[in-house]
Order: C-alpha cells, then structure tokens, then sequence
C-alpha cells in the first residue's frame, strides 16, 4: 500500500483524538520510535552532500536553482522510484530511492539545511485506492516549493520559487495544488508507516503509527480511515464505524470514508443505514473502485475469461494504473489465446509495480510469456 492515505488536507480540523475513540486498550505496546520528527531530519551524510557537491553550483546557479540541476544531473543524486515502503528524508538520501512522499521529504531536508524556505502542496486528483480487508485505503501526491523567501518579490536573479515534483509534468499538468501544512506531511509520512505495517500484518506496529499520526495532524482524515481498517481487523466494526461517522462528518465528500462507513455499517448489520450512504457515494462517485474488478475475478472464478477481460478493462478505464488489473487482465488475454495483450498488460503491470520485487516478478512473467519468440 504505497503512499497510503495522503489526501483529504484543508478540512475542518478534528479535536484531539480521544482515548476511546483511538482504543489504545486494543493494541499492545510495541518497542517502535514513531517521532515524527525524524521523517525530515537531515543526517550527517545530507550535511556533507550539501558542503562538498552543492557549494559549486549555489555560487554559478544560486541556492533553489542548484537543487533543481543537482537533482536532474548530478550523478550522485540519480534517483529511483521505489514504493515497497516509505523512507525518512534521511533513509531516501542513503538509498537514493524512495516513493514520492520520501523523495519530497529527502528534498525538503537538503532545501532547509540549505537555508531554503520549504512549503507543501496536495495535488489534487492524484489519488490511488487499494485495500485491506473489506475496507479501501487511499494515497495521493504531494510536491515539495522550495526558494529563497528573503528574495520573494525583489526581482534579484535567484527569487524564483521552485516547484519540485517526483511525477512526470504531464502527470500532474492542469491538477489543481493546494497548499498543506508540515504537520499535515509528518501525518502523511506516519500514516503510510502505519498502513504499510497494516499491510504486512503488524496491527500493533501500525496502531502505534497511526496514534502518532493523529496527535501530529489531527485534522488529517486518512488517519482516521486507517484507525478505522485496524480497528475492523481487531474485531470491532462498531468502533470502526464511529470513527468513520467522526470523519465523514469532517470531510461529507470523501468519497474514500463514505464506501468504508458503508461497508461497515452492513457488516454491523444497518443494512437500511448502509444504502443510504452508498446511495450518497454513488452520487458523488458513479464509478465505485474495486467493483468491476471483484466482477472479473468472480467471471475468471467460472472460467468465463471474456467477460473477465471485459471486467478487468472497465476497472483499468477507472484507474488505468493499477497493477494488480493489469496481472489479471493479461491472464485472462492469455486464456483467451491475445498473447500480444497479454503482454501489453504484463509490461503496464511492471511498469507500475509498487516496489523492484513486485516489478521483477511481473519481468519474470512477461519473460515466460515472451519466451516462445526467442525461439
């Protein structure tokens, strides 16, 4: 669950969570340092970095416009994509590797021990659904503006703010950026922490992630949802249910808390209560995540693999970046004897896997499925 939960900012804030509702009771304690202080502390390798490869280009280019060349060229700033969890700024830097919440966070540490101002913004629209048990979790984007804010508005040579986003432009052009604050980011980063311990099966782990994340950005609704997803897998819908009731009282047009509200409820048994959100959901989203999806696989269940293929394309309409659809969807082409689209949905799902050893295991499949060309 890649850069999981990072969208809903600009709400109404949320009081501070209180002991019931986080339901500490639940979950043991566990020996993890969730200090949101370390997701943007710069470590003694980002100071010499800065001191011995920076110093050269600040003085030709200027501070911001030397992070932009430094982060383009430099060989020793070559950075790769790599979502299988999020990283610390410090922890991005070592590994030269991170999603875009830890290479944002990486580049705002190395702007602000340059002496640079640093802002955050959400991209809107840049959300992707994934999900943990019978309830969805969601991860959006952020960019990072960095610049010299003594020279804002002066006219001086190197006044320039800089936008420095880990997406490629024509991902992003024409979104609309809303600007957040540094805790609502902190919340970003140990919210993901959470939900990728969720993911893993450490619901201790990931309680523990997201009571941090919730007393840094309270107002931050995806923590809430994610406090929701361990408190169904612990058992209790009906507090899973009020939280969510709690945060779709925050934000009444996140579509992401009303479908998780919804499936709560009729698991709780309010199945009148429960269509009536989902009525409210459809209205607001016509296309529900996941359904034809779910559709497809109960049609591969049956061996029907044409009206799977049919599903597993309406899903990848909704959200063509979806790996996991696109593993299926070339299954079912193989079935059906499209090897070509077959091939075309495995090297989508490659393209798009979250992590290296998620990438490598579609490699190795496309290499399956290539081999009778090689012969």
């Amino acid at each position: 669950m890649a850069c999981a939960g990072l969208v809903g900012c600009g709400s109404v804030p949320l009081p501070p969570p209180s002991p019931d509702l986080i339901a500490a009771p639940l979950f043991a304690p566990v020996d993890v340092d969730t200090d949101p202080a370390q997701a943007i502390a710069p470590s003694p390798a980002m100071r010499s970095f800065l001191e011995r490869e920076m110093q050269p280009l600040i003085r030709v280019h200027g501070p911001s416009r030397a992070m932009a060349l430094a982060l383009s060229r430099l060989p020793a700033m070559r950075l790769e994509y790599d979502a299988s969890f999020t990283r610390t700024a410090a922890e991005a830097f070592d590994a030269r590797a991170g999603n875009c919440l830890s290479l944002t966070l990486m580049t705002g540490a190395l702007a602000r021990a340059m002496g640079l101002s640093v802002t955050y913004q959400q991209v809107d629209g840049g959300s992707a659904w994934s999900r943990s048990g019978g309830l969805l979790a969601y991860s959006g984007h952020v960019n990072v503006v960095i610049g010299d804010a003594s020279l804002f508005g002066t006219g001086a040579r190197w006044a320039q703010r800089l936008v420095v986003d880990f997406l490629p432009a024509e991902d992003v052009a024409g979104h609309r950026t809303t600007p957040i604050s540094e805790a609502t980011v902190l919340g970003m980063f140990l919210n993901n922490r959470a939900a990728e311990a969720l993911a893993a099966g450490r619901i201790d782990e990931a309680h523990a992630w997201v009571r941090s994340a919730l007393g840094t950005a309270p107002g931050f609704v995806p923590a809430w949802n994610t406090l929701a997803l361990l408190l169904e897998h612990r058992g209790r819908a009906d507090l899973a249910q009020r939280v969510l009731a709690h945060a779709a009282a925050t934000e009444p047009g996140n579509t992401r808390v009303l479908a998780n509200l919804a499936a709560v409820l009729t698991a709780t048994g309010r199945d009148d209560e429960a269509a009536a959100w989902r009525e409210r959901l459809r209205a607001l989203e016509p296309q529900v995540p996941f359904a034809w999806f779910d559709r497809g696989r109960e049609a591969a269940a049956a061996g029907n693999w044409q009206a799977a293929y049919a599903a597993f394309q309406r899903e990848l309409d909704r959200d063509p970046d979806q790996h996991e659809v696109h593993a299926w969807a070339a299954r079912a082409a193989e079935q059906l004897g499209q090897t070509a689209t077959a091939r075309r949905h495995l090297e989508r799902a490659r393209e798009t896997g979250p992590s290296p050893t998620i990438q490598a295991l579609y490699a190795a499949k496309l290499d399956r499925l290539n081999a009778p060309l090689r012969h």
